[in-house]
């Protein structure tokens, strides 16, 4: 299994072409299987909403140089340490993303970093 760093590492530019976009933190690649992933620390609202915004953005960024029926199994997770209240917003934001990438985002909460 291989770990790509994203963030802080590849650049990916807004329309301007000048300003960086937020993107996820990394990306596993095993055999032909990808997986975004996102962490983050947040004990407040609106974690998710950041991390589906970053997770998106990288995979279009993605998608511009891949094909993405290359690879078996695609999947993107925001992570968070904390123990954030779940609310029903949530479920909102994965359906986004959903309509956003035609994939399932997984919201994985209270995870020991």
């Amino acid at each position: 299994m291989d770990f790509y760093a994203i963030d802080n590492c590849v650049e990916i530019l807004k329309a301007d072409g000048v300003s960086k976009e937020s993107r996820c933190d990394g990306m596993l690649h095993f055999d032909n299987i990808i997986i975004f992933v996102e962490l983050k620390m947040r004990g407040s609202s609106g974690w998710l909403v950041k991390a589906r915004t970053q997770l998106t953005i990288t995979l279009g960024k993605f998608q511009l140089d891949n094909n993405l029926t290359d690879f078996d199994k695609i999947e993107a997770y925001a992570c968070n340490g904390l123990k954030p209240f779940a609310n029903q917003g949530n479920n909102t934001e994965l359906q986004k993303f959903k309509d956003d990438t035609g994939l399932i985002m997984y919201a994985q909460q209270d995870i020991s970093l």
